[in-house]
């Protein structure tokens, strides 16, 4: 049996202890033995760690371990604004993002923080005054700015497990412009087309990743935008919509990373 770490803060893996405790299981029958840590200071004596956090900090960078994802990939998945730019570089659709600092384009426009998730800290402003309200919560300098794209609150998450689509649903927001499942969305399966396929491999190939989820967003044109990669990413909407085993693809994945 191999030692990994699985870490998660202290809050997450409270609301987690469900796919927690499936991890770790779904790590035995691979000949992962799992221990939960909530403790960054007790990460040392490990080789392996499945960052289950949004933690990606230097001191993390200086642990003599694998990481899963790399420490990279969870920077990137969090910040909105690097998202973007990686999107763009790999010729990907996304809706133009500049921000807050540079002038404002003609209302309604999103404005969100760089580092939110969720779908939490994303707000739809169609007046000065609902900037203003905004900028009283949040400094000005860690927001960007899109004009707003109407979708019908729809978007698209996909899973990937290294190269591999593990699943996708559409997911429809029940009130406001929103479409998380936490947020009271619906999900249903999604068949997805040619051009996601593409896109969802190009991004995985250019990260080397090991779990992310991938939304874009639908636009009423039919065009597909990059809105984020979540890292980490939940499941509940694909476990609630297939009978995939997410725990243990997951772990799969990583044993056989380990192993090779």
């Amino acid at each position: 049996m191999i030692p990994f770490a699985l870490f998660y803060t202290e809050q997450d893996a409270k609301r987690n202890a469900n796919f927690i405790k499936a991890l770790l299981e779904a790590g035995k029958r691979v000949q992962l033995d799992g221990t939960l840590i909530t403790d960054e200071q007790k990460l040392h004596p490990y080789d392996y760690v499945f960052n289950r956090t949004r933690n990606h900090h230097e001191s993390l960078k200086t642990l003599d371990a694998t990481f899963f994802n790399p420490l990279r990939v969870n920077a990137l998945a969090n910040d909105k604004e690097k998202t973007i730019q990686f999107a763009q570089m790999l010729g990907i659709p996304t809706i133009p993002t500049t921000r807050f600092t540079q002038p404002l384009p003609p209302f309604p426009v999103v404005l969100k923080t760089r580092d939110g998730h969720g779908g939490k800290e994303v707000y739809l402003c169609r007046d000065e005054r609902d900037v203003a309200l905004i900028t009283e919560r949040h400094n000005p300098h860690t927001l960007l700015v899109q004009p707003y794209v109407e979708s019908d609150a729809t978007d698209v998450r996909i899973w990937m497990i290294g190269k591999r689509i593990l699943g996708a649903v559409k997911r429809q927001g029940n009130e406001g412009f929103k479409s998380n499942y936490t947020l009271g969305g619906t999900v249903t399966t999604f068949n997805l087309p040619s051009i996601l396929v593409e896109h969802a491999t190009r991004i995985q190939r250019a990260l080397r990743s090991d779990y992310i989820g991938i939304d874009f967003l639908i636009g009423r044109n039919g065009q597909f935008y990059l809105n984020e990669i979540e890292d980490p990413v939940g499941a509940r909407s694909l476990y609630e919509t297939t009978e995939i085993d997410v725990a243990a693809c997951i772990m799969q994945h990583i044993a056989k990373c380990i192993h090779h």
